[in-house]
């Protein structure tokens, strides 16, 4: 056997393990049983402190502020801690006309971390959270996390209450971008893919990582790994405390129907982009070695997928059909659950755009600098 024919072969095999996997994925979401909205099961609800970190967000403010004031939830059971972290443009001012016409709100100006070690996001949920503790002592005591750009559902904190089943310590909402143009569409299609594995992956009770914009959390977990404060700093904060959450013995749930459905600010820019997901790339690769190894493997595809056309073309262009057709079966599955039908017919190209953004990101990777989020450089 040539060179070329041993290079085919290794590339099929490895193609054959991915499609396999895909196929894998696909049957288990498809077998996931329906998710329903029903009242909440305790007689009285639950205390609830939604946690937000706010620099420089005055464009966004306004759309979080109409959903959050949408909830249906008594006022009287729930408090949004705004923590303004050294904004520069108008947002303390917009927080302040907000926080006069909804009482819930109060608003903290936080400042740098006294012992050097948290910075930007997590330093602020660790103040925020720490005062949420503190003023309240009581049982049932929930916390939410959203961040100021997201649009939430007014049924979203009865809805991530109900994934709250006895030791779960964390659950995560369904979040989406709000997408217009087709590079809009692309990272929300992105963003539902990930979640979908993610669920996928907690069938199998392979805890995987949680979506700091839509989750919640309950105080006995939070107390239980001492915060954000007791916990290394990363810059995948939300990462950092599921895991932590996870290895103190608390079980984790992810759910994906409308009612937990948030929708995030798109990024503008490819650059932008870039830098959200290097910052995510540093949370990924401290997954176990099995997951980092399958996520190394669907990135490979393209390259994997060039070294078999080069061998048999006609075996290539089979693979590449299998690989999106299930792709993008294995997105519609998750968008309908979702609700979220506008995203459906985009749902096809999700997989040329994936070789594309998986080739910028490595090189991206690659390229020496800082990390560049918010204003502030890590």
């Amino acid at each position: 056997m040539d060179f070329l024919n041993v290079v085919g072969v290794v590339c099929l095999i490895s193609l054959g393990l991915l499609v396999g996997l895909q196929i894998w994925q696909v049957g288990i979401l498809w077998q996931l049983p329906k998710e329903t909205y029903p009242p909440p099961s305790v007689p009285s609800l639950p205390f609830i402190s939604i946690l937000i970190a706010v620099r420089n967000e005055e464009t966004n403010l306004p759309i979080c502020f109409a959903h959050l004031a949408a909830l249906d939830y008594p006022p009287s059971q729930y408090e949004i801690l705004w923590g303004d972290d050294q904004s520069t443009d108008a947002s303390l001012h917009l927080l302040e006309q907000f926080a006069q016409k909804h009482p819930p709100s109060k608003i903290y100006a936080i400042y740098p971390d006294s012992a050097g070690q948290l910075q930007g996001k997590a330093n602020v949920l660790a103040q925020l959270g720490g005062i949420a503790l503190r003023k309240f002592h009581i049982e049932g005591h929930f916390l939410f996390f959203t961040d100021a750009d997201m649009a939430v559902s007014p049924t979203w904190l009865n809805g991530l209450l109900q994934g709250f089943e006895p030791n779960v310590g964390i659950v995560t909402g369904f979040s989406l971008i709000q997408s217009q143009t087709i590079f809009q569409h692309c990272q929300a299609l992105d963003w539902a893919s990930a979640l979908g594995m993610i669920r996928v992956a907690e069938v199998l009770r392979q805890p995987i990582t949680t979506m700091g914009n839509n989750m919640a959390v309950r105080r006995e977990a939070y107390e239980a790994v001492g915060g954000y404060e007791a916990i290394p700093f990363s810059v995948t904060e939300d990462f950092e405390l599921f895991r932590h959450i996870v290895q103190a013995g608390f079980g984790f749930r992810t759910l994906i129907n409308p009612w937990v459905t948030a929708y995030s600010a798109p990024v503008q820019s490819w650059q932008a982009l870039m830098q959200q997901r290097k910052r995510w790339m540093r949370g990924a690769l401290q997954l176990p070695w099995f997951i980092v190894s399958i996520l190394v493997l669907q990135a490979c595809f393209f390259p994997l997928w060039m070294g078999v056309c080069f061998w048999q073309w006609p075996i290539g262009a089979v693979v590449w059909a299998l690989k999106w057709g299930l792709q993008t079966i294995f997105l519609r599955n998750i968008l309908r659950k979702a609700k979220a039908q506008a995203l459906l017919p985009y749902a096809w190209m999700y997989d040329f755009w994936a070789v594309f953004f998986t080739i910028g990101l490595v090189v991206s990777a690659r390229l020496p600098g800082k990390l560049h989020w918010k204003g502030r450089q890590y």
